[in-house]
């Protein structure tokens, strides 16, 4: 079986205020999934990024 491919230094600049930006964003999508999120008491947030309009994130 062959290695596994090392990943790829995409060199995003965690300085540039997007990504600062969009680091922000996920960090609160990930403080507000706690333990008693299930299926039928999803976390669910439309559009965090204000990116796409039809772009939905369940946080389960």
């Amino acid at each position: 079986m062959p290695a596994p491919i090392a990943p790829m230094n995409q060199k995003i600049d965690t300085d540039n205020a997007m990504v600062q930006n969009h680091n922000a964003i996920y960090q609160q999508l990930l403080d507000q999934i706690r333990e008693d999120n299930t299926y039928t008491h999803a976390v669910i947030t439309l559009n965090p990024y204000g990116t796409a309009p039809l772009s939905l994130y369940p946080g389960v």
